[in-house]
């Protein structure tokens, strides 16, 4: 019984312990990234299970094919949405690289999402950021080193081409036009 008693102390200490480094650790430490103003760029939202129709035309994007199951697999996730008909697919692609795509629900094409070096930075507080009902993608929340407070933001509107209707592009835009409500 005594041994019992000791180990199940001896748990409840490590448990503590390990609760306590945790909860204070930078790497857990909560991060103090201002409000993003995603309805800035609104969007209608296009219900899911009538969007799912189309199959993904790996054609649209033939690179995207090295990545088929990552990409099918995000497609069938509920939730995920972006710019009211957009699934995205974000993956790792070694050490802090990530990269993705976002899958037209209502065509099926894929698009490259500005992950790549347009899009992230080396000191991410947070990386891919959007929501189903807005435009806004949000690469990277960064600083120029870990030692700042000072934020910057990479971010891009997701825009359907005035000349083709069928192709979405995305554009650079500054922080000024999503840190404020408009």
């Amino acid at each position: 019984m005594d041994k019992l008693f000791t180990s199940l102390l001896s748990a409840r200490r490590v448990f503590l312990l390990s609760f306590f480094l945790c909860s204070f650790s930078p790497a857990f430490a909560q991060k103090n990234i201002p409000r993003i103003y995603y309805e800035n760029f609104s969007v209608p939202v296009v219900k899911a299970n009538t969007a799912i129709s189309k199959t993904i035309n790996f054609k649209s994007n033939p690179e995207a094919s090295a990545f088929r199951t990552k990409i099918t697999e995000a497609y069938q996730q509920k939730g995920n949405v972006f710019a009211g008909h957009f699934k995205v697919a974000v993956f790792g692609c070694g050490g802090s690289c990530i990269m993705g795509y976002a899958i037209d629900m209502l065509t099926g094409n894929l698009y490259d999402l500005p992950l790549g070096e347009e899009g992230s930075c080396l000191f991410a507080e947070d990386r891919a950021l959007y929501k189903a009902n807005s435009n806004l993608f949000v690469s990277g929340v960064c600083k120029e080193n870990p030692e700042r407070k000072t934020l910057f933001y990479l971010a891009f509107l997701f825009q359907q081409d005035n000349k083709h209707p069928d192709k979405w592009t995305f554009k650079k835009v500054q922080s000024k036009e999503f840190l404020a409500r408009k």
